[in-house]
């Protein structure tokens, strides 16, 4: 029996699906092995990296402070300068690792250091988290960050910790730094150079970047108005964190830049010299019998307007904020039955400025014709109708200059140039001040206006910011006369410039000046108006029994 023929397409097609096969199998043990190639890799060469690749599940900028600039007086004396204090830090990975949350460790620490426990404890305890204590204890830093559990440690005891790493892991030793006052042995000029205060949420947004939520910025005078310049541009770090927070390692480091130093018009000498005479006429005030409680002393330098010195009283050692107040600090500041020592009497309150305004009265006199070389008669008292405005403890002086009135302050030559100003801008029918030699020299002089918040730091006239005055106008007291006339059992009478000049012991009036606006003396009154009022308030007058005079 003969077999047929196979066909010939059947069996090639046969051998192209073998030769297919072949191939696919080729290429699957090629990419297998492959596998297996880079397999070998990353378990043998590669480990480490991509066990801290698994380990990293995010990344943390934290932002370091610079070094603050120095704040000098003209001659470049410092009067803020910067020194260092030992901090005592702890790594979160090292209380997060311990079985007790590092309680051992920090109690080990608290007792090396002669420190209680409870405030060392306190310190890792982030703010706003379950169990921790009230700011300032808690911390309110970065959480990505060593948390400082000491703070001005003595350096010797600071060291002797890194001695011993096996009983203290984790532990590290800081130099970190905070501001130093070397002239306040001399004078204290706090008001006037301000103080730091930790950043807020509103200031680190309005920053944009260049303030962290724990640096340090300022909250009142030069620190305040220079803060920009004085704080420099803070460095950036950025770190791996893990999955509990902690930190893994750093990718990358920016160093801070710091501030530059602010050279002021202050003279330290004259500082000095303006506390002690504001000190010493407060005691002899008092030795007198009278209250006071507050007062100012401000130096001008009259070629360009520069602050020379610049004294509040009752003042307060500037170290106080150093390294952070503690509540009962900032209690004895803002204490009214202290003075409130914390308020400065020269930016922050309005008084009425008693003999000093003689200094804008005088040129507004010779403005309105008074001579410079004439001589006036300086009497004892100087009549207005039916009333008499007695000189200053009733003296006379007789014929004078007005180099000689200005040194012996006498009342009543000022007076009678406001009472002829008075009547020739037109006495009570007068409705302007347009013509008022005196409002306009007030103004000129920059009465009742707020200096700009700050020019650069070379500017003569730049300072922090200020209360504004407010020079009198024939509205104002009309309007005060009103307001007081309806509250009060008496309307007290005025000179001719418009100022209260009933004998009084105690007028809440708000007027910049005490008398007159050019004698400015209270004589036997004493017009006082209280700090921390707002600009624009008026106090209503309330006469009282005279026991004492001021100005």
């Amino acid at each position: 029996m003969r077999r047929r023929p196979r066909p010939v397409g059947r069996d090639r097609r046969r051998g192209d699906a073998t030769t297919r096969l072949w191939v696919f199998g080729l290429v699957v043990l090629s990419l297998m092995g492959a596998l297996l190639g880079r397999l070998g890799q990353v378990q043998l060469t590669q480990h480490e990296d991509y066990v801290q690749a698994a380990a990293t599940v995010n990344t943390r900028v934290i932002t370091e402070p610079a070094v603050r600039g120095r704040i000098l007086d003209r001659n470049g004396t410092p009067l803020v300068d910067n020194t260092s204090e030992a901090v005592v830090t702890v790594e979160r990975a090292a209380l997060l690792d311990a079985d007790d949350g590092g309680k051992a460790l920090v109690r080990r620490v608290a007792e090396a250091l002669g420190r209680p426990f409870d405030q060392l404890w306190g310190r890792t305890r982030d703010c706003g988290t379950e169990g921790a204590p009230a700011p300032p204890v808690c911390f309110n830093g970065s959480p990505y960050q060593p948390v400082p559990v000491a703070a001005g440690v003595e350096p010797t005891r600071a060291l002797s910790l890194l001695e011993r790493p096996a009983d203290f892991p984790g532990l590290a030793v800081h130099a970190r730094p905070v501001r130093d006052y070397p002239a306040r042995d001399q004078a204290s000029a706090a008001h006037v150079l301000g103080y730091l205060a930790r950043a807020s949420a509103a200031d680190v947004e309005a920053a944009k970047g260049l303030v962290g939520d724990t640096d340090m910025v300022g909250r009142s005078g030069l620190e305040q108005q220079y803060d920009r310049t004085l704080r420099g541009t803070p460095g950036r770090t950025t770190v791996a964190i893990d999955p509990r927070g902690v930190v893994t390692g750093t990718l990358s480091v920016q160093p801070p830049v710091p501030g530059r130093d602010v050279r002021t018009h202050l003279d330290l000498r004259v500082q000095k010299s303006a506390e002690k005479a504001l000190a010493d006429a407060v005691s002899k005030a008092r030795s007198r019998g009278w209250k006071a409680d507050a007062g100012a002393a401000v130096v001008l330098d009259v070629r360009d307007g520069g602050v020379v010195a610049a004294a509040s009283y009752p003042a307060y050692d500037p170290t106080v904020w150093t390294g952070g107040i503690t509540e009962r600090e900032l209690a004895e500041l803002t204490d009214p039955k202290a003075g409130t020592p914390l308020v400065s009497r020269v930016t922050s309150s309005g008084f009425a400025p008693a003999s000093t305004f003689k200094a804008i009265s005088l040129p507004a006199a010779v403005k309105a014709g008074n001579g410079l070389g004439r001589t006036y008669d300086c009497t004892s008292s100087y009549r207005i109708g039916n009333r008499e405005f007695r000189n200053f403890e009733s003296r006379a002086y007789g014929p004078i200059s007005l180099r000689e009135a200005m040194v012996v302050s006498c009342d009543t030559v000022f007076y009678d140039f406001a009472y002829r100003s008075w009547k020739a801008q037109g006495g009570l029918a007068a409705t302007s001040d347009a013509r008022d030699p005196f409002i306009a020299m007030a103004r000129d002089f920059g009465l009742g206006s707020t200096p700009a918040r700050g020019p650069a730091p070379a500017t003569p006239r730049s300072r922090p910011r200020t209360v504004r005055g407010r020079p009198t106008s024939r509205h104002w007291r009309a309007r005060t006369a009103r307001r007081a006339s309806s509250s009060a059992p008496a309307t007290p009478p005025t000179s001719p410039s418009g100022r209260a000049t009933s004998r009084s012991r105690r007028c809440r009036w708000p007027g910049p000046t005490r008398r007159s606006p050019t004698a400015g003396r209270c004589g036997r009154h004493n017009w006082q108006r209280r700090p921390q009022h707002p600009a624009g308030e008026t106090r209503r007058w309330s006469p009282r029994t005279p026991t004492a005079r001021s100005g």
